[in-house]
């Protein structure tokens, strides 16, 4: 990813003032500000996250009572990037922990890598083969047993020494905390965009194993970096924790498409319309954006897409040679639902805090 030139956001501008006037201009203008301020506090006064993280380990030394956490990891191939998840994933946690890999290649096999006791791994293939990325949500917690349960990527990579006592004590210190991720933002505007409030800890490391190299974009390319904690609207479906009773709370949604668009929107307005909050939590990561994708080419995958807009009478996209984009259907699929139910229907976006 690269960042936008700035004869593009001249031209980007001056298509806005040209379709809808100065109210969006004057808004952004507003919000740009607000988030500069907010960073430039941050950088004078960069002691938050030491102060989080000095707080959280204060707690377990003083014997303080954290949460269970269960981490599901949904994956479709790219199995050496999935390893190397596992991998970084064990060598950074300090207390018990469960992590699921809900392969629904059935084709991945861990490597038989020393496992600490308190270290649960397994990898679990759903039996209706293919089951999506949305669906997992629900399949993961019907096979785990965290309080807390950590939806993450494969290609998201923890670089964070002891990220699960920090984002455990959070949850426990915060009561009305119904969900908390890694990257996302303030607000969602009209479109279920992230609008300029985006927050996370993106390092931009570069990575190699075996014979693979990834390097994860910074954290500026999308907002602002900081490793403390941020109120938030709208959680990227990279890294979501949710509480276990939260989820009892709101459901899972059988209508709402099974691939991996829009499902963080979806689930982030549903734990707000229940009445709990949202943060961001800055834990230093690195997310190598696109690895994670549920359309590879290999061809022994069912096209579950396919099979699941075909059954719902979904209108196609087509492609430039005329074949259905069946990612592209989901993904405008995905997002006509959910913006006829939150924007259109219940007027609960655009948001912000």
């Amino acid at each position: 990813m690269e960042k936008i030139r700035f004869i593009t956001k001249i031209k980007n501008a001056y298509k806005m003032l040209k379709n809808e006037g100065f109210g969006p201009l004057f808004y952004k203008i507003q919000r740009f500000s607000y988030h500069k301020t907010k960073a430039f506090i941050r950088k004078i006064f960069p002691y938050e996250g030491k102060r989080l993280r000095e707080a959280a380990n204060n707690y377990v030394k003083s014997d303080g009572s954290l949460p269970s956490l269960s981490i599901i990891i949904p994956i479709l191939g790219h199995h050496d990037m999935t390893q190397f998840c596992i991998n970084k994933i064990i060598e950074h946690h300090k207390q018990e922990i469960e992590i699921l890999v809900v392969d629904n290649g059935n084709d991945f096999i861990a490597e038989p890598i020393p496992l600490k006791s308190n270290v649960h791994l397994k990898v679990v293939h759903p039996e209706e083969g293919n089951i999506g990325v949305y669906p997992v949500f629900d399949y993961g917690i019907r096979h785990t047993e965290g309080e807390i349960i950590l939806f993450m990527h494969n290609d998201l990579i923890l670089n964070e020494n002891g990220f699960d006592i920090l984002l455990k004590y959070v949850f426990a210190k915060n009561k009305d905390f119904g969900l908390v991720g890694f990257v996302g933002s303030d607000e969602i505007n009209e479109n279920g965009g992230r609008g300029w409030g985006t927050t996370s800890n993106l390092e931009k490391k570069t990575y190699t194993y075996k014979d693979k190299t990834w390097t994860g974009p910074p954290a500026e390319l999308f907002g602002s970096k900081f490793d403390g904690l941020t109120n938030a609207v709208f959680i990227d479906a990279c890294s979501m924790a949710i509480r276990r009773s939260t989820w009892e709370k709101i459901g899972f949604r059988k209508d709402f498409p099974i691939s991996s668009h829009s499902h963080d929107r979806l689930t982030c307005m549903q734990v707000l319309e229940a009445g709990q909050r949202i943060a961001v939590l800055g834990v230093a990561c690195d997310h190598m954006d696109g690895q994670t994708r549920f359309y590879p080419i290999d061809k022994k995958y069912p096209n579950a897409y396919q099979i699941w807009c075909e059954k719902n009478n979904i209108p196609k996209v087509f492609k430039n040679d005329g074949s259905v984009d069946w990612d592209w259907t989901m993904r405008y699929e995905a997002k006509r639902l959910f913006l006829k139910e939150w924007r259109d229907e219940k007027k609960f976006i655009p948001r912000r805090v």
